[in-house]
């Protein structure tokens, strides 16, 4: 019996597996063009598209709808950003329980959902990247534990595939002060949205402590 448990995947998109900053490498003193776009295009991510960088002493480079990690991120005016949202959903099946959700099922829903963005109440035009395998061994290893932890530990895991939306801002998009971003991700054949979240977050001017963050680490 081929059983598509929609919210399993739901659940995967709501979880935001891999909602957490993307590697890139700056190459100058501030977030670039480039390296937004980097961010935006590297998804899946893998470690070896890009070197792992300790963000820790830098201002913040991509805005996700997680206030929990990105709400407290300082933001420089000067730098380019990206604003980004993630979806994950894998293959897997639990003989015992009759449950088969196969890589066409995964397809399926990734084809069918859509992702809406609102920066201050203002709808945004993003782009969504094409569903690729993830490859990571850290994020396979979480979605096998949270497939296990779901179904049992005989339930066995298949392929984990995602996309991303998101748009790049120029340091003239994103004035100095509080900004809210809002992301709405729905499964459109059945109408139903699966996740709504936001972020509030700051964006700092130029001569700023959260600006001056890039001497600090430079120097």
């Amino acid at each position: 019996m081929n059983v598509i448990p929609k919210f399993v995947a739901a659940t995967l998109l709501a979880l935001g597996l891999l909602a957490v900053p993307q590697p890139a490498i700056a190459d100058s003193d501030r977030w670039g063009q480039g390296d937004a776009e980097a961010v935006l295009n590297s998804y899946p991510p893998t470690p070896y598209v890009f070197e792992r960088l300790d963000q820790s002493g830098l201002p913040g480079l991509d805005i996700r709808p997680f206030q929990e990690f990105f709400g407290d991120r300082p933001y420089c005016v000067d730098d380019w950003h990206v604003v980004a949202f993630a979806g994950f959903d894998g293959a897997f099946a639990a003989e015992e329980q009759g449950v088969v959700y196969t890589r066409a099922d995964v397809m399926a829903f990734l084809q069918g959902t859509d992702a809406k963005f609102h920066l201050d109440g203002a709808p945004v035009d993003v782009v969504a990247t094409p569903i690729k395998p993830v490859t990571d061994k850290v994020t396979l290893a979480e979605f096998a534990a949270f497939i296990h932890e779901t179904f049992g530990p005989e339930a066995t895991v298949g392929p984990l595939l995602g996309e991303q939306w998101g748009r790049v801002l120029a340091p003239t998009d994103l004035s100095v002060g509080d900004h809210t971003l809002r992301v709405v991700v729905t499964y459109v054949p059945e109408g139903v949205i699966i996740f709504d979240q936001s972020v509030q977050f700051t964006v700092s001017p130029s001569d700023s402590p959260e600006c001056a963050l890039w001497l600090q680490d430079l120097g």
